[in-house]
C-alpha cells in the first residue's frame, strides 16, 4: 500500500455529502490521455439543465470537442465545448460563444451549467453566457469528443481529463475518476454515481497518467498555515507521514493521520467530522475525513504542540559528531533571555544567548535576543576555524571558530559532564543531520504514563528528560 505525504491538517467543517473512493480491483489516476483517436460514451443525454465540471490540459491542441452532443453538426447545436481555430467555444442549443486560447500544458477548470460558462487556471476566472433556452439533447454526451445524432467523433487534440463530474438539476449523475482496471490493465474513467467502468470506445488506448498524488491546500491549522513538501497517494485507506512547514511561525512537524477519502471535487467535510484538505492534481479540493490523529507517532504516545524547559531539563540526543558537517534544526520559543542559554555540541558546536543576543559558537550575532517562537537552523564542521552559520527564521549569521567533536544535547551542552548554558525555553521540534543524513526527527510527546519527552521517528525512541524535574506539556496536538 502506498502512503501519502503531505501537509497536516485537521479541522471541523460543516458539509452534507461525500463519495467514496475507488473500489477494489482499480486505481486511481492523475488523468487519461487522449492521442485523438480515443473517447468515452457517458451514457448520459444533456439538457438545458445540465451541468458539467471537469478539469483537463492539452498535449496539442487541435480543432475538436472536449465533450458534448448534438443532433446535427451546425455550429453551436447541442450542449458540447469545443476548441474551434485554437479557441475555446461553447456551444448550447445553436448558439456558439468563444473564449480564451488553450495553451499546451496548462490546466483548466470548465464548468458548463446551462447557459452560464466558467473557464479558469490558476487565480484567473473566465466567464461567458450562451443565450438561454430551453431544450434536451437525444444523444449521449462524449468525452475527448462529440455525439451527433449517435455516431461519435473523437477530438483530433491530444486531451488529458483529470475529472469530470455530470449534474443534472443539482443532482450528481456521473462522477468520473480517471482510473486503470487492475486485473488487464485497461484504462478509463470510473463513475463513483454508479459504480461503473467507462472503457474507450474508439480506436487505440488512452495513456495513463501517473497513479495519483495529492498535495495540501493551503488553509488553517491551528492558526497557521502549512504547504506541502512530498506527495503520493495509496488507494481507500491512507497513511498519511508528512513534513510541513509553518510559513507563518517557520515550524516544523511531522503527522501521520488514518484518512479515508470520502469527497470528490468542490464537496464539503462531513458534518461533525474532522477532515484533511487536499488538492489532487487537477487542481480540485478535497476532502479526506481523519479517522486516527496519531500525529506521527506509535500507538501509546500523544502527540504535543511543544515541551517546555524550566532550565533544568534537557535531552540527550545520544548522536555524537566525531567528523564531517553536521546541523541542528530547531522550532523553538526561549522564555527568557538570560545569559548563557546554549543547545547543541559544547566546543564551539551550539546556538543560543549569550549577553542577551542570538549567538553561535557563544559568540554574539547582531540580532538581539528575544522570546519570540524562531526556527533556528545551525550548521557547522567539525575543525579549526570553521565556518558555523546561524539561520534564524531564514536570515543567515556566519562566526568562524573551532568546533570540536561532541554529543549533541537539546536544550543544554556537555562540557565533559558539567552541564552549560541551560536553556529555558518551548521547543516544538528538532531536527538533526550528519553529513547530510537525518538521523534524529523528534517530536514533542508523552507517553502512556504521562511521561512527557521527543518521540524521534528516524529510531523509533522516546528520549525523556536527562536532567531533574520534569518538563512541562503543552496542548495536545
Amino acid at each position: 500500500m502506498k502512503k501519502i505525504l503531505c501537509a497536516l491538517l485537521g479541522m471541523l467543517l460543516a458539509g452534507t455529502s461525500w463519495s467514496a473512493t475507488l473500489p477494489a480491483g482499480y486505481t486511481e489516476l492523475e488523468y487519461i490521455e487522449s492521442t485523438g483517436t480515443q473517447y468515452i460514451d457517458t451514457g448520459y443525454k444533456p439538457s438545458n439543465n445540465t451541468k458539467i465540471d471537469m478539469t483537463v490540459s492539452f498535449a496539442s491542441v487541435a480543432n475538436g470537442h472536449i465533450f458534448g452532443s448534438r443532433m446535427t453538426n451546425t455550429g453551436g447545436g447541442g450542449f458540447a465545448v469545443a476548441t474551434i481555430t485554437n479557441i475555446f467555444a461553447f456551444d448550447y442549443n445553436g448558439d456558439r460563444v468563444y473564449g480564451i486560447s488553450p495553451t499546451v500544458g496548462t490546466v483548466y477548470r470548465i464548468v458548463k451549467n446551462g447557459a452560464e460558462n466558467q473557464i479558469s487556471y490558476g487565480t484567473t476566472v473566465n466567464t461567458y453566457s450562451n443565450s438561454a433556452s430551453t431544450f434536451s439533447v437525444d444523444a449521449t454526451m462524449a468525452l475527448f469528443g462529440i455525439n451527433t445524432a449517435g455516431t461519435i467523433t473523437s477530438s483530433a487534440a491530444s486531451i488529458k481529463i483529470y475529472s469530470a463530474q455530470i449534474e443534472e438539476s443539482g443532482v450528481l449523475v456521473r462522477d468520473f475518476v480517471p482510473a486503470r482496471r487492475d486485473n488487464d490493465g485497461v484504462i478509463g474513467m470510473y463513475d463513483m454515481v454508479n459504480n461503473e467502468f467507462y472503457t474507450n470506445q474508439g480506436t487505440g488506448t488512452f495513456t495513463a497518467g501517473p497513479e495519483v498524488s495529492i498535495r495540501i491546500a493551503t488553509t488553517a491549522y491551528n492558526s497557521a498555515r502549512f504547504s506541502p513538501v512530498v506527495t503520493e497517494l495509496n488507494d481507500t485507506i491512507a497513511t498519511i507521514r508528512s513534513v510541513v512547514t509553518n510559513t507563518i511561525n517557520q515550524t516544523k512537524a511531522i503527522a501521520d493521520l488514518q484518512a479515508t477519502k470520502q469527497t470528490r471535487p468542490n464537496e464539503n467535510c462531513p458534518a461533525g467530522k474532522k477532515c484533511l484538505l487536499v488538492e489532487d492534481n487537477d487542481g480540485m479540493p478535497h476532502w479526506y475525513e481523519i479517522i486516527e490523529n496519531a500525529y506521527g507517532l506509535p500507538s501509546g504516545y500523544t502527540g504535543l504542540e511543544y515541551i517546555q524547559s524550566t532550565g533544568t531539563q534537557y535531552i540527550d540526543t545520544g548522536i555524537s559528531i566525531t567528523s564531517g558537517n553536521f546541523q541542528i534544526d530547531a522550532d523553538m520559543q526561549f522564555t527568557s533571555i538570560a545569559s548563557p542559554q546554549y543547545f547543541g555540541i559544547f566546543g564551539g558546536g551550539y546556538f543560543g544567548i549569550t549577553d542577551n543576543y542570538f549567538a553561535a559558537g557563544g559568540r554574539t550575532i547582531s540580532k538581539s535576543a528575544d522570546t519570540q517562537r524562531h526556527k533556528f537552523i545551525f550548521s557547522s564542521i567539525i575543525g579549526t576555524n570553521v565556518l558555523l552559520n546561524l539561520s534564524i527564521d531564514g536570515t543567515n549569521y556566519n562566526i568562524s571558530r573551532d568546533v570540536s567533536a561532541g554529543r549533541i544535547n537539546l536544550l543544554v551542552v556537555d562540557n565533559r559532564g558539567a552541564l552549560m548554558g541551560e536553556t529555558k525555553a518551548k521547543l516544538y521540534s528538532a531536527q538533526i543531520y550528519s553529513n547530510g543524513t537525518l538521523v534524529r526527527d523528534m517530536i514533542p510527546a508523552k507517553n502512556a504514563s504521562g511521561v512527557i519527552g521527543m518521540y524521534d521517528t528516524v529510531s523509533g525512541q522516546f528520549f525523556t528528560n536527562a536532567g531533574s524535574g520534569t518538563f512541562t506539556a503543552g496542548p495536545e496536538i
